[in-house]
This record gives structure tokens, sequence and C-alpha cells, in this order.
């Protein structure tokens, strides 16, 4: 659950209710946009992340260096950059709640949570990840790895917001998912895919105006999406055009990265209404702070 010192910062009572889909999707651009300099102030070191350790890649790539040094400046950068974003998932999250509950956050507080609750925030997703990862690695084990993977998708909720340690968050996803499986399941697809969506017509119309100014060569859509998944290399477009690539590519990630957590976010609370009228806890805890 919320801590108590937590929920006494909210001085009016805030209007929760159970949510439908398009509700949902409704409250993520209305949080986004309400609030987009705050999320994109936390997204702010995710993307310097993101964009640095691509162009670490590229150095290897060009550079003559051994294949040791390589991995291990590879393996260095990849472990920080882990790191940065675990962290800003975690702060995104937070922030997140925060501007639902309508309470006032800065960027600063969002990471500081995000730091304070990282190992089990990350040890949580670990978990699941390895458990969703191991299943799905085999084609009887495929349908569990989806089973499970929608069952602990939310652990990353309470592991942040109610100070669950990993193995406690897991449990209460399970909890609040527990009825509404194939529901879950379907909004958190649609969430995916509406955040795939948005980042390839980003990433895409990116490439047709570099296209256009005659920065990269023009490609067919097939080219395009192979691009998307396995960058090309400095031989195939050219140093420039690969840093502008990994340029506009971080600037996506980070404007596109707030839909996934809000999305969830907006889930966990729906679930938490419906099934342990947090709602009305919620009220009865602002009354008592007001008197």
């Amino acid at each position: 659950m919320f801590e108590q010192n937590d929920l006494s910062h909210t001085s009016e009572p805030v209007a929760l209710q159970p949510m439908d889909f398009t509700d949902i999707l409704d409250g993520t651009f209305s949080l986004y946009r309400n609030h987009f300099r705050l999320f994109m102030s936390v997204c702010a070191i995710y993307g310097i992340s993101i964009f640095a350790t691509n162009l670490v890649s590229l150095f290897i790539v060009t550079a003559r260096i051994s294949p040791l040094t390589a991995l291990v400046i590879l393996g260095i950068t990849s472990c920080a950059s882990f790191g940065v974003t675990i962290l800003s998932f975690g702060a995104l999250i937070f922030a997140s709640a925060q501007t639902y509950l309508q309470r006032d956050v800065i960027a600063s507080d969002a990471l500081w949570q995000g730091f304070r609750r990282f190992w089990a925030y990350l040890l949580s997703n670990l978990v699941w990840f390895l458990v969703v990862v191991g299943l799905s690695a085999t084609l009887i084990g495929f349908p569990f790895g989806i089973y499970f993977g929608i069952r602990w998708g939310l652990c990353g909720m309470p592991a942040l917001l109610e100070g669950c340690p990993a193995r406690a968050a897991l449990k209460r996803s399970s909890e609040l998912v527990k009825g509404t499986w194939w529901r879950v399941f379907g909004i958190s697809l649609a969430i995916f895919l509406l955040w795939v969506m948005l980042l390839f017509i980003l990433k895409s119309t990116v490439g047709f105006v570099l296209t256009l100014i005659g920065v990269t060569d023009p490609v067919n859509l097939p080219e395009m999406l192979r691009r998307m998944v396995i960058p090309p290399s400095p031989d195939e477009v050219g140093m420039l055009a690969n840093v502008i690539r990994v340029f506009t590519d971080s600037i996506a990630s980070i404007l596109t990265m707030p839909i996934l957590t809000i999305g969830s976010m907006l889930l966990y609370f729906d679930l938490r209404i419906r099934k342990e009228g947090f709602d009305i806890e919620m009220m009865v805890n602002t009354r008592e702070s007001i008197d």
C-alpha cells in the first residue's frame, strides 16, 4: 500500500474512479501533455545515456582496437546505461503516480525515489524477465511465459510505490491481476502496440526528412524496418548520418518512453480501485489530513 505519509500530502479529495481502456488511453495522453516538462526532465538522463552508449558503439565499430578492449568498453557502457535506464523508468513511474494523484512533484524528487527503490525495482523486474524469457525459450513453455509475463507484469509498481521488496512485489502484482488476466493482457498489449507505433512514426519521419535533405540515401520500407531493429553501420550510411541517426533515435526514445509508464501506472491504479476501493481509501485519508 502507499505509505500514509505520502497520502497525507494531498490537500483536496482526488476524484478517482474505475477506468476502461479509453479512459486509460485518454488519461495517458492528458497526463503526458499536462506534465510534459516534468516527464522530459526525468527522461533527459536516459536520453543522454542512450546517446552516449550508441556513440561508444559507433566508436568501437570504426576504431582499430583489440576485441578484448572493445568488449570491456562495451560492457562498462552497457552496464552503466542499463542502470540509468532502470533508474529512469522508476523515476517516471513515481512521477506518473504523483501527477495522477494531483500532487506536486519535481524531477529531482522522482529521480531520488527511483534511486531509493532501485534495487527492489531492479530485482523484481529481473526475476520477471528471467522467468518470462526462460519459459518462452521453448514451444511448450511459451504460453506459460506469456501468462507469467502478464501476471507479474505490474511488479514494478508496488516495488516503487508501496515499498515492497522484490518477492513481495511479484506476489502483489499477482494479487492485483488475479481474476482479470485477459483484461490486463488486452490493455497491456494495446499500450505496448501504441508505444511501438508512435516510435515507428517518429523514427520513420526523421528518416524521411534525413533522406529528403540528402543526409542519407533513399531506402525502401523493408530496409527502413531493418535499420530500426539493426542499426546501419558507418560504411552503409556514413559517420555523419549515423551520429545524426543516433541523436534523433535518442530523442524519439525519450519522447515515447512516458507512454509505457503512464499507461501501466493507470492500469495499476485501476486494479487497485476496482479490487481494494483505493478511491475511497484516498478520500478518507485526505479528509483526515484536512481535519
